[in-house]
C-alpha cells in the first residue's frame, strides 16, 4: 500500500522534493510523514510498509530522499537499500531503525546508506541529517558512528580518518574536513 501525501502547493518549486518514508510500524511512519511535512513544505512523501513497497516506490516515483528502516518483512530494509543503489547509484538514503549493532550499521553504510541515525534521535537532528543528505554529505548519529568505529577495528583507520570519523560523531559535515587521501563511495 503505497500512499503520498503532499501540502502547500503554492509555496513549491516546478518540482516538489520528493521523500519516501520505509518503515513497517504505521504510527512511526505516520509521524515521520507530519514531522518531514512540517519541516519540508510542500514535499511529496511516499509511504511503504515493508522493503518491497518501498522498491516498487523507487520504480514508480525515484524520491530525492528516503527514510529506511532497517527491520522490516517481506523485503528487509537493507535489502531494499542495495535494490534501489540498483535503480539509482546516487540515492540518498537515510537508515532510521531502534537497530543499532556494529554490524547493522556497517553493512547499512557499506550497501549505501548516507546517514545512519536511530529512532530516538530528536526532531533537530533529523531535520539536520536531511538537510545534509541532500546536500551530498553523509551523517552518522554519534551511536552509531561509535559503532562503526568499533567495527573498523579490523582494518585500522589512518589518523586523519579517525579523526574525521570523530567529527562526524559529532555532527560535522564530511566536506569541513578537505578529505582526500581516499575517494568516497557513492
Amino acid at each position: 500500500m503505497l500512499l503520498s501525501r503532499q501540502i502547500d502547493h503554492a509555496s513549491r518549486s516546478s518540482q516538489p522534493l520528493k521523500l519516501l518514508v520505509a518503515d513497517d510500524h504505521p504510527i512511526v511512519r505516520s509521524g515521520l510523514v507530519a514531522l518531514l511535512l512540517r519541516c519540508r513544505t510542500g514535499a511529496a512523501v511516499f509511504e511503504a510498509a515493508d522493503g518491497g513497497q518501498a522498491i516498487d516506490a523507487w520504480a514508480r516515483h525515484p524520491p530525492d530522499l528516503t527514510f529506511m528502516d532497517l527491520s522490516m518483512p517481506v523485503v528487509s530494509g537493507l535489502q531494499a537499500i542495495r535494490e534501489s543503489r540498483v535503480q539509482d547509484v546516487h540515492a540518498r538514503i537515510v537508515v532510521l531503525t531502534a537497530v543499532d549493532g556494529d554490524a547493522d550499521v556497517f553493512t547499512a553504510i557499506s550497501a549505501g546508506a548516507r546517514c545512519y541515525l536511530l529512532k530516538d534521535c530528536a526532531s533537530q537532528e533529523l531535520a539536520d541529517c536531511m538537510t545534509r543528505v541532500l546536500a551530498g554529505e553523509r551523517y552518522l548519529h554519534s551511536a552509531a558512528a561509535s559503532r562503526l568505529a568499533d567495527r573498523v577495528t579490523v582494518d585500522p583507520l589512518t589518523g586523519r580518518e579517525g579523526e574525521v570519523l570523530d567529527q562526524l560523531s559529532r555532527g560535522a559535515a564530511q566536506h569541513q574536513h578537505g578529505r582526500r587521501d581516499r575517494p568516497s563511495s557513492p
